[in-house]
């Protein structure tokens, strides 16, 4: 049984993840190999909900998506330490540091591979991305730039859930 999914706003994620990879990107050599692709497929978007069809290509070229990405913020995640170890202000702001991590990187992965087939470049995107993520400050940062957009509270975040 499939839980029901909060109501998607594909326009503010697209405009999140945009902005996101414009700010992240020129401090990040990881991210700037990835960066030209990602946005080069983004050139292409001229309704917000490609995003949706990218992404349930992606979940039918890769079955196992969610097992894989599951495992993938575990080992993040004990790489932080959490919940010992948050890094900054409350465990709600922490969260919200979390979750971006969580959008980013599915964000990333989804226009990245909007064109591509193989596994290894499944692989090769998410070592990049948590490269990014788990040696900087982002997600500090991120949980900033969540609040600037007015993303301050846990109903008004669940709409970039993808």
């Amino acid at each position: 049984m499939r839980l029901p999914f909060p109501e998607r706003d594909y326009a503010l994620i697209l405009e999140i993840g945009t902005k996101w990879l414009n700010e992240f990107s020129p401090s990040s050599k990881a991210l700037q190999t990835i960066v030209p692709k990602v946005l080069y497929n983004l050139e292409s978007v001229n309704d917000a909900t490609v995003l949706a069809k990218w992404k349930d290509s992606l979940y039918e070229r890769f079955g196992e998506f969610d097992c894989w990405f599951e495992k993938i913020l575990q080992n993040h995640l004990i790489f932080k330490d959490f919940p010992i170890n948050y890094r900054f202000g409350t465990y709600e702001d922490y969260f919200f540091g979390i979750f971006s991590g969580y959008f980013f990187a599915k964000f990333v992965a989804i226009c990245y591979m909007a064109d591509k087939t193989e596994k290894s470049d499944l692989a090769d995107v998410f070592s990049l991305l948590y490269r990014l993520i788990g040696h900087t400050n982002f997600e500090f940062n991120a949980y900033v730039l969540l609040k600037q957009a007015g993303l301050n509270s846990l109903d008004k975040i669940k709409t970039l859930m993808l």
